[in-house]
């Protein structure tokens, strides 16, 4: 009485997950190989990941490249949930990607062990003084009548939508 897959549906999560299976060996390998590899690597990993990644609606488990690099090479942990900040209070950035960009944060910071607990502090009081900044610009908008008037300091235009 479980749940009855098709086989041509299983057949293609087989795929998938040995495709992942090499991506993950594959950053083990150039994460372990050097500092240099590592910080090679960490930026191709971040310009994919900010380009494709956060632009893709209901993208699942790619995510885990990222954590897996990061865990791979703790003095380049950090870059990643900086990047996710980053896109995230981003003004100009699309607001699926500061949408995307909260929820890999979130998860990142739930489930990333090797991280400091000054690591963790520190990104969390950066982003709770964002939120401060925000709310206050949005009460300001509010207070003056116009809630389009201050888009830019909500995010650009369209910006507040993105949290709606």
């Amino acid at each position: 009485a479980g749940l009855r897959v098709a086989p041509e549906v299983q057949e293609m999560a087989d795929k998938l997950d040995a495709m992942m299976d090499i991506v993950l060996e594959y950053v083990q390998r150039e994460m372990d190989r050097s500092p240099a590899a590592s910080q090679r690597l960490m930026g191709r990993l971040l310009h994919i990941f900010e380009r494709h990644v956060l632009t893709t609606h209901k993208s699942k488990f790619v995510q885990y490249v990222m954590f897996h690099a990061c865990s791979r090479a703790p003095s380049l942990a950090g870059v990643f949930p900086s990047k996710l900040l980053e896109v995230l209070t981003d003004p100009a950035a699309a607001p699926m990607a500061r949408q995307s960009s909260a929820a890999y944060l979130a998860s990142f910071l739930a489930r990333a062990t090797f991280l400091t607990p000054l690591h963790v502090t520190g990104l969390l009081q950066r982003l709770l003084q964002w939120c401060d900044e925000y709310a206050a610009a949005w009460a300001a908008a509010v207070a003056s009548g116009s809630e389009e008037g201050d888009a830019g300091a909500l995010g650009g235009a369209g910006g507040v939508a993105a949290w709606d």
